[in-house]
């Protein structure tokens, strides 16, 4: 992604895995700007934000850092950063009945490795790997050659 390169990422569908405690929510539908702050070498950055409905059915507000490697290649692999609200202790089940979970976090910094295919339209996966961990999937268009 070129410093000026602009992004629209669609947020979708995730798979939890871990102890089924929670009916989690495999829909986390969303929408996120994601802009290239800079590319070097075999490395390219880039700065976003979004918003999308949480695993636990919660609406969340995130800021996020990309930073994905070889930058001309189809296929990159890459770490993504996020500071992320909506995980507040709460959680909701189908019906909307709200569960205490026991822990309040106001914002909640999260690190995940990825990987993107693609070019003008991405694919991308990215996986929290932990007890209570998931793989969540994401459509990413580069806009920057419309405004």
């Amino acid at each position: 992604m070129p410093a000026e390169a602009q992004r629209i990422n669609l947020h979708g569908l995730s798979q939890h895995y871990g102890p089924e405690e929670f009916d989690y929510n495999d829909e986390n539908w969303g929408i996120g700007y994601e802009h290239g702050v800079m590319e070097r070498d075999l490395i390219e950055l880039a700065l976003g934000g979004g918003v999308f409905r949480n695993s636990f059915r919660n609406t969340s507000v995130y800021v996020s850092g990309v930073a994905t490697i070889p930058p001309d290649w189809p296929v990159r692999v890459g770490i993504i950063g996020l500071m992320v609200t909506g995980y507040d202790g709460t959680h909701r089940d189908p019906d909307g009945n709200e569960i205490n979970l026991g822990f309040a976090h106001t914002v909640t910094p999260i690190v995940m490795p990825g990987i993107s295919i693609g070019y003008t339209v991405q694919f991308r996966a990215a996986v929290l790997p932990a007890t209570n961990g998931f793989v969540t999937g994401q459509l990413s268009v580069d806009v920057g050659d419309l405004w």
